[in-house]
């Protein structure tokens, strides 16, 4: 544990750092990424994220947030188990990277949808193999159910690769163009869908 405090010490100042950096480049907000997860759970304890870990993450979140930027985390896997440490003791605004396979959206949502911004969940896997009707198809699935009171960015569960098509990513991009924005309907209320 102690070499760990000492690594992530070295870390969350480089990461402030590099916040004040961006921040005063332009940037809107922060994505701290430290992936933390298995698909079947966290790599660590709870207890011990508490005790050694998520100090750090909140030094940093708390930093991004005197900036004036609200502070996204990024990790992949099932982060079931740690999700109210992360958004109510680190504090963070957003989780990037919602993998679909491992991670019900729906009910993360219901949960946190009111304080937590959820930026991706598009499959990696269906990118990389299924075919652009079948990407299409996922993106009309998700949208009804992440993006309702706003709080949702279309993404793929994790960085495109190599074993992305062109076409497939694409088809992301074209079918969120078509199914679903944020924009201000009748009053100002956010809306979701050019249908709303």
């Amino acid at each position: 544990p102690k070499e760990v405090c000492h690594w992530y010490e070295n870390i969350c100042e480089l990461n402030i750092a590099l916040a004040e950096r961006c921040v005063k480049a332009g940037a809107h907000a922060i994505l701290f990424d430290d992936d933390i997860a298995f698909n079947s759970g966290p790599f660590l304890s709870p207890q011990i994220m508490r005790e050694h870990v998520f100090p750090f993450y909140a030094r940093q979140v708390r930093a991004a947030k005197r900036l004036g930027v609200p502070a996204f985390f990024h990790s992949d896997g099932q982060l079931t188990k740690l999700l109210n440490d992360l958004v109510d003791v680190v504090g963070y605004d957003g989780w990037q990277s919602v993998q679909s396979d491992v991670n019900d959206i729906k009910e993360i949502k219901e949960r946190y949808g009111d304080r937590l911004v959820l930026w991706g969940n598009i499959s990696i896997d269906l990118l990389g193999r299924g075919t652009p009707e079948q990407v299409r198809d996922a993106v009309a699935e998700l949208i009804p159910i992440a993006a309702p009171g706003g709080g949702f960015i279309l993404s793929s569960s994790n960085s495109l690769g190599w074993e992305t098509s062109a076409s497939n990513a694409r088809a992301l991009y074209d079918a969120a163009e078509e199914l679903g924005w944020y924009g201000r309907g009748e009053g100002g209320v956010e809306t979701h869908s050019r249908d709303s």
